[in-house]
């Protein structure tokens, strides 16, 4: 939701503000879908209530959308050089996250890589059969 003239926004699962995000792959999301979403919304002056945890502004917005970025292209990545979300996993790619993002939320590192695998993969062209 956005109240315009507070200058107020509030996203919901898109930004839970104390750890990783949940990705509804179920329901059609997706890692891209996240950061699309969020791209808008990094204006330092922005007012943004997270899911769970204290207000805070578009700053925080910015170095979220970061991670997600940052943790998208090394699972793009490992995946065009053939790696297995086991390889993907080993990888640590949230690493340098979780002290910010990987501990208090409700979800894991893992959980959270093991979705961001399963978006990433759905971008991959399905192989053709031939008769």
């Amino acid at each position: 939701m956005h109240f315009h003239i507070a200058n107020l926004v509030y996203f919901g699962r898109a930004f839970p503000g104390d750890g990783y995000p949940d990705i509804d792959l179920a329901r059609g999301g997706s890692l891209d879908g996240l950061i699309t979403q969020l791209t808008p919304w990094t204006d330092g002056s922005m007012r943004v209530i997270p899911m769970r945890g204290e207000p805070t502004d578009g700053n925080t917005v910015r170095e979220f959308l970061e991670m997600l970025k940052t943790v998208r292209d090394r699972v793009d990545k490992l995946i065009s050089q053939g790696a297995s979300e086991q390889k993907v996993e080993a990888a640590d790619v949230t690493k340098e996250f979780d002290g910010r993002w990987g501990r208090h939320g409700r979800t894991a590192s893992r959980l959270f890589v093991h979705e961001a695998f399963l978006s990433e993969m759905q971008k991959q062209p399905v192989p053709q059969r031939t008769p």
